[in-house]
């Protein structure tokens, strides 16, 4: 017994440690990049404009309510429910471990919250495995879309994600979806009545498009806020943000995506902004991101607390 929970310790302490030997590795090129331009970020950073940065900020903070809400459309159409509000404290508090070593922390936390508040834990690991995925194809879809818009799409880098996107939509089609699900419900001896059809695909894909929009223009103000330049750009910018960070989400062992999106935003902004500009961006959206979702968390422990001496006053 002993032996075993050494290895399984030596495993643990082995696998933190390939995990952050690939933050680090990709964190290399990210400052490496600021270095070769660290004469020009002080310029840039002395003339920020303090309402694109807040307005940057709202629409982040509106996006990470949209998906908690998207997550809760999910979980009702999977047969189960949660009262009121509660929803928001399962999706957001387990954010606070999102950059811990291991990468798992966010989704093992609300999966321990939703058992908490009544949810099967195979309903809320089908509902997380489902928000993945719709997160990823929306992001693709937009990406693409815009790609193809802006007649900027490039065949050898963009056929992998088509391809994927074309297997996500085949898993996605309520036929093949309601199976899987039934599938996994009946291994773990659960019974799933409820199904999704089209529509209710349609209804989740268009939601999370729509938060690649709305955090592509806070990507946009983001912009903006330290650097000039002309709107037609908007599209290209939440194809870049949108993609960058479906990246970092496909990039198994890597707390957050750290470095993976910074590198990608960087490599990608590279062809349409200046050195320093694609260099310091990427940073300063995952400080941005970072503080948004604690800002989140905050309102959301607010409106917790609030109900709270709501109840007791009333009782």
């Amino acid at each position: 017994m002993e032996k075993i929970l050494t290895n399984l310790k030596s495993k643990k302490i082995f696998l933190s440690i390939f995990q952050i030997a690939i933050c680090a590795f990709f964190l290399y090129f990210v400052v490496k990049a600021l270095c070769s331009n660290w004469q020009e970020l002080p310029s840039h950073l002395a003339s920020i404009n303090y309402l694109y940065l807040a307005i940057s900020f709202f629409l982040f903070i509106g996006g990470f309510f949209i998906l908690s809400e998207a997550w809760l459309i999910i979980i009702k159409k999977l047969g189960e429910n949660l009262s009121n509000g509660s929803h928001r404290t399962i999706y957001f508090y387990p954010k606070i471990a999102t950059y811990a070593p291991g990468g798992i922390w966010n989704a093992l936390g609300r999966v321990y919250l939703a058992k908490k508040e009544g949810l099967p834990r195979t309903k809320t690991i089908i509902s997380l495995g489902l928000e993945f995925i719709l997160i990823i194809s929306s992001g693709i879809f937009c990406y693409l879309l815009i790609s193809v818009l802006a007649n900027s799409l490039n065949l050898f880098l963009d056929v992998p994600f088509l391809l994927l996107l074309i297997i996500i939509a085949v898993c996605l089609y309520p036929f093949n979806l309601n199976r899987i699900i039934k599938f996994i419900c009946c291994i773990k001896g659960k019974s799933f009545d409820k199904k999704f059809n089209i529509l209710d695909i349609i209804k989740l894909f268009a939601i999370y498009c729509f938060y690649w929009i709305l955090s592509g223009f806070a990507f946009y103000f983001l912009m903006r806020s330290i650097y000039q330049f002309d709107f037609g750009m908007i599209l290209i910018l939440i194809g870049i943000n949108a993609i960058s960070w479906v990246v970092a989400f496909l990039i198994p062992f890597v707390a957050g995506g750290l470095g993976v999106m910074e590198v990608t935003m960087m490599y990608l902004l590279g062809g349409f902004f200046p050195g320093a500009i694609a260099s310091l961006i990427p940073v300063l959206d995952r400080i941005i991101n970072i503080f948004s979702e604690g800002i989140t968390i905050g309102i959301v422990w607010v409106y917790n607390n609030l109900q709270l001496n709501k109840l007791s006053k009333n009782n």
